[in-house]
């Protein structure tokens, strides 16, 4: 099974504001539109989207960004970031065709499952032991499966101080966790960068953004104007790929 992965497209109720001078519509619709002319080779089967979709929360912005995903015909999930506002994002997905629950993406041997990394009103991640407590309780449920988690914020450091200073502040814990449940892959964004590491039995991916880069190792807001994604082959042998338009 194949699964694009993106994130943090910040679209707003403006569609002519631009982002750090990024025209993120624009941006966000030469993805939709590669991905459309593309996805016989592409052979994805399903989308995650790891969150920041809207940058001000609007119904605008949820509204167009469920009818451009609709237009790739093929089943979806989202989860919310640290900009989303998560009330709008449900209200709107009410029009969504093609959007589904992340369980019910998944496919042969793998299970998917998500947990949320939003602290109200802040920059960083943080999950709590309420939610850890029951993400473990999920991955004992499908032992007999290979486990993939998807959140919004990464937790290891990807070396660039303007986002690592706003990770997942108790990332050690979920990957505690993982470890003592020998999880193969954690999915996320935020980072607007690449980043693929390996952890034990953990592959952990970071996502680039769909609206555009940070440049590596920035401490200030320098950014790259470049789109990216990744493709995940769920496989006995899991392999990333990471494409750039």
């Amino acid at each position: 099974m194949r699964i694009l992965q993106m994130s943090d497209i910040y679209l707003a109720a403006d569609k002519s504001e631009n982002l750090f001078d990024v025209n993120v519509y624009q941006v966000f619709n030469n993805v939709i539109d590669y991905i459309c002319k593309n996805q016989k080779q592409l052979n994805i089967d399903a989308l995650v989207v790891t969150g920041n979709i809207s940058r001000d929360g609007s119904s605008e912005a949820y509204q167009y960004f469920y009818s451009a995903m609709d237009r790739l015909a093929l089943p979806y999930f989202a989860l919310a970031g640290n900009q989303d506002n998560k009330i709008r994002m449900r209200e709107q997905a009410l029009t969504a065709k093609n959007l589904h629950s992340l369980d019910k993406i998944a496919a042969g041997k793998w299970a998917f499952l998500e947990i949320n990394s939003l602290v109200r009103n802040e920059d960083f991640g943080f999950i709590d032991n309420s939610e850890l407590a029951e993400l473990e309780d999920k991955i004992r449920k499908n032992s007999d499966k290979d486990i993939a988690i998807f959140l919004h914020h990464h937790p290891l450091p990807v070396g660039t101080p303007i986002v690592d200073i706003c990770n997942l502040i108790n990332g050690d814990t979920l990957l505690k966790l993982c470890d003592d449940y020998a999880v193969r892959y954690i999915g996320c964004g935020h980072a607007h960068t690449v980043s693929i590491a390996k952890r034990n039995n953990i592959s952990i991916a970071v996502s680039p953004a769909i609206c555009f880069q940070w440049q590596n190792g920035t401490h200030r807001a320098a950014n790259i104007k470049s789109s990216g994604f990744n493709i995940i082959s769920f496989s006995e042998n899991l392999h990333i790929e990471t494409y750039f338009i």
